[in-house]
């Protein structure tokens, strides 16, 4: 199995190449036989994936050359083996809502995540698990902000025109539904059965 990093931060990927080798050093070998990789653009990723499929990408997809989020099922459909780790610093909410329902494939990291969960986020992902980091977790089950009605102050003279056109179009209600002709209620100037 390897683990291609797609992410154009050089100290993104120093920092990410280092919490690899240091989760395959000592007694507790982690991932033990985890190759890494980077790639600069998509067209390698996709010769890599190529390749083996059966591999974690660890995308910063802010920065990375994927345009949205069909691109990236659509390449998730085509190497279906692979786990998508976006790492990244803005998601959208509706963009990781859509990601994380078409598939398990898809784990979600922020790049302000705690080292202990950018490790954990690697390991599951490696393993076949998805990971959900706490803060996009916390953002997902949120309820979604109450609509506030914007409350405008009218003029006097606003208010009154307003309050005139709502009269008006009253009247002209009325007298759609009215079987007497305009002409009868222009004479009458009120139509008594609609009063």
């Amino acid at each position: 199995m390897r683990i291609l990093l797609a992410d154009r931060q050089d100290i993104t990927r120093m920092g990410l190449v280092h919490i690899i080798q240091q989760m395959n050093v000592g007694d507790k070998e982690e991932m033990p036989g985890i190759e890494w990789k980077y790639v600069e653009d998509k067209a390698e990723l996709m010769l890599a994936l190529k390749d083996d499929d059966d591999a974690v990408v660890v995308l910063d997809y802010t920065l990375f050359d994927i345009n949205d989020a069909d691109e990236l099922l659509i390449l998730h459909q085509r190497f279906t083996h692979t786990r998508w780790l976006l790492f990244s610093e803005d998601l959208s909410v509706d963009f990781v809502r859509v990601l994380i329902a078409s598939s398990t494939q898809f784990s979600i990291l922020t790049k302000d995540s705690q080292l202990s969960e950018i490790k954990a986020a690697i390991l599951y992902c490696v393993q076949g698990n998805r990971f959900i980091c706490q803060h996009m977790t916390e953002v997902l089950l949120a309820p979604p902000p109450a609509k506030t009605e914007e409350k405008v102050k009218l003029t006097k003279t606003e208010t009154e025109i307003l309050i005139d056109q709502g009269n008006s179009r009253k009247t002209f209600l009325q007298l759609s539904y009215c079987q007497h002709s305009s002409q009868e209620h222009l004479q009458k100037a009120r139509c008594q059965q609609c009063s």
